[in-house]
């Protein structure tokens, strides 16, 4: 009281007002005792009292009043808390349940009396703990019942009954009772007064208690609602057609969240099978509720930022982050599996969360200098959930686990909250970047329109100047190779009969401008874009080969099928096709003296083929070849396809020319 006085005394002083000091000084005396009274009525009347609250049950009282023990070591049996001294003060307890949390057991007992002639059937609610081990002491008789959250129930158990213990009170009998009760980190804490119910008020008590609750139940329901939402849209993306695979990886990761919240609050949204009746459900999948959300987090931002494109080293990272989560998620559901004690295991999940959480902000944030919008979408959203889970971690040590702060806020409504500002910001961003992938689909669409009218632009001038060619060729050196071979015959017929040499070199010089006449027409014909459509390949085919084959009495068939007519080739290939048909016929005419020549064309596997067959001579594999069948494969190559010559004396010879369409 007297330390009050003094700074309100001081706290005058400086600030520069100056009364009458005696009469002053005797205000702040009274007033500061008035304030220290009532402050010790009001911390009186606020602190809680332990005590046996006895309800619906007119034949049973409680014959002494509720102590306690507190354990720290947590080694006690009964036998050794039986002779410790128990304390009846209240705020010891509380003081004591703040400071050890649930790394203590508390003993308590207490005393009941039915006068009832009959048994009576009581409920005992002793708060909220893992465990609840009560001894029943009936004349030095010790009887043992369990309960608690970590038990595990029979499916026909009612709700309301789940977090008691059911006793019997024996007629006309007075029943010690020694209650142990303890927790860990996968089940809650909380303990106000022993409860001994009759089934009557047990269900009363449970459906006051839950409309109550109603506030919290509201809110964790709009919060899975909006989880839901966000799944739900994921969902229905996919459906539309984006198969992108953030959009998966986004939608597995909103799914374990979603379900560890479920998990956690299961009473309280009145989510209560398996979860009630299978308490280690929460024990064996601690770690894929909250690491394996990681993993698939990760996975969702590598695809989201295209980071193989944008950083091979930030993408080579968080793949290795992605294999440790993985395989640590593996063994440590394992090792829950395996060991009893799982304390030790919790705090290392906590340890590699963090880790976790800090190595990928490393690798993400160096992400900035590639001021993409994206990456600070993401990142902003990390940083906000990140806050959300520590600030929750920090109150749930310092509340729960240290007893230091005293609040009524749960430790993972932050994390809550961030992690709805997140999945806003995620959801926004993966908007954001379909609306930026169409933009860019279009930008893409518009530009290849732009080439396509450039290219088409470029092709009719090609085709121009290749009219030009043509036309060039055939008006010009075409006429003019013509004159040379009307010269040359007329010049070799007038001195046929005078100089036999002379005639001899104007013969030559009338074959060469001949073949020179005719391998220009091939020319002109193979640039004239008149003549691009594959009809009119096989027309000049047919025109060739036919009068050829006739003049030496061999027959000719040309079979070609129906899906052939349809085929466009490029100026090369259709003159690489035509030459290797005309000289394949040639070569057959001239040496194979057959009867017939065959000739099919046909595709297959994407690949045009061409088949000219007969049944002369044939040749031998060792025998020499001239440079018609080595042009052949060189102009078979330069389509890009191969040629294959087969000939066996007296059976025949075929060319098989395969080119790619």
């Amino acid at each position: 009281m007297y330390k009050n006085y003094l700074k309100m005394l001081k706290v005058l002083k400086f600030s520069g007002y100056h009364p009458d000091w005696t009469t002053l000084q005797k205000t702040l005396m009274i007033l500061c005792i008035v304030l220290s009274i009532t402050g010790k009525i009001v911390a009186a009347s606020s602190t809680p009292k332990t005590r046996v609250i006895i309800k619906g049950l007119p034949k049973v009282t409680c014959t002494s009043q509720l102590s306690y023990y507190v354990d720290p070591s947590r080694k006690f049996s009964l036998d050794d808390i039986r002779i410790k001294n128990f304390s009846t003060k209240t705020a010891g307890l509380i003081k004591a349940m703040n400071y050890y949390g649930k790394r203590a057991n508390y003993w308590m007992k207490f005393s009941l009396e039915n006068t009832d002639s009959q048994p009576v059937v009581v409920f005992l609610d002793a708060g909220y703990f893992g465990s609840i081990r009560v001894y029943h002491i009936v004349k030095g008789k010790i009887q043992i019942q369990n309960g608690g959250e970590s038990l595990i129930k029979d499916i026909n158990t009612p709700i309301p009954v789940l977090n008691t213990v059911k006793l019997i009170l024996p007629p006309k009998e007075k029943v010690e009772y020694m209650l142990r009760l303890s927790s860990n980190l996968y089940y809650g804490m909380g303990f106000n007064q022993v409860n001994i119910l009759s089934k009557k008020q047990l269900y009363a008590t449970y459906y006051r208690d839950y409309h109550d609750a109603g506030t919290f139940r509201f809110l964790q329901i709009l919060f899975l609602g909006f989880m839901f939402s966000q799944m739900l849209y994921i969902i229905f993306t996919r459906v539309i057609g984006i198969k992108r695979k953030e959009y998966l990886f986004y939608l597995f990761y909103l799914t374990l969240v979603t379900a560890y919240y479920i998990l956690k609050y299961n009473d309280d949204i009145g989510f209560y099978w398996p979860l009630d009746y299978y308490p280690e459900i929460s024990i064996y999948t601690k770690s894929i509720l909250l690491a394996l959300p990681f993993l698939f987090y990760i996975k969702f931002i590598r695809y989201f930022l295209d980071l193989k494109e944008t950083d091979e080293k930030a993408y080579g990272k968080l793949i290795y982050l992605e294999y440790f989560i993985g395989i640590y998620v593996f063994a440590d559901t394992s090792l829950r599996f395996l060991l009893p004690a799982t304390i030790v295991l919790n705090n290392i999940l906590m340890i590699v969360i963090f880790v976790i959480f800090i190595y990928g902000l490393t690798i993400i944030i160096p992400l900035v200098k590639y001021k993409r919008i994206l990456v600070n979408l993401i990142l902003t959203g990390s940083l906000i959930a990140g806050l959300g889970g520590v600030i929750g971690i920090l109150i749930s040590l310092l509340q729960v686990e240290l007893g230091i702060v005293h609040t009524n806020l749960d430790s993972l409504v932050s994390g809550q909250i961030g992690i709805v500002i997140e999945t806003i910001i995620f959801t926004a961003s993966l908007s954001f970047k379909s609306r930026m992938m169409e933009r860019e689909k279009i930008e893409a669409q518009q530009k290849l329109i732009a080439q396509y009218e450039e290219n088409e632009k470029l092709r009719k001038k090609m085709k121009k100047t290749r009219n030009k060619i043509a036309q060039d060729l055939h008006d010009d050196i075409g006429s003019t190779l013509s004159t040379i071979l009307l010269f040359s015959n007329a010049a070799k017929t007038k001195v046929r009969f005078k100089n036999g040499e002379a005639g001899d070199i104007f013969r030559k010089i009338s074959r060469i401008a001949g073949n020179m006449i005719d391998e220009m027409s091939d020319i002109i014909w193979a640039i004239n874009p008149m003549q691009d459509s594959m009809d009119k390949i096989l027309k000049r085919m047919n025109y060739y080969a036919a009068p050829i084959t006739n003049a030496q009495n061999m027959e000719f068939k040309f079979k070609v099928d129906d899906d052939i007519q349809n085929l466009y080739l490029s100026m090369e290939k259709r003159k690489n096709l035509f030459l290797v048909f005309k000289e394949s016929i040639i070569n057959a005419v001239k040496y194979s003296e057959g009867t017939c020549i065959h000739v099919k064309l046909y595709s297959n596997n994407n690949n045009l083929h061409m088949l000219v067959e007969d049944n002369g001579k044939g040749f031998s594999k060792h025998s020499e070849q001239g440079n018609g069948l080595n042009n052949m494969k060189i102009r078979a190559e330069d389509s890009g396809g191969q040629l294959e010559i087969n000939s066996r004396v007296n059976e025949g010879t075929s060319v098989h020319l395969i080119m790619p369409l």
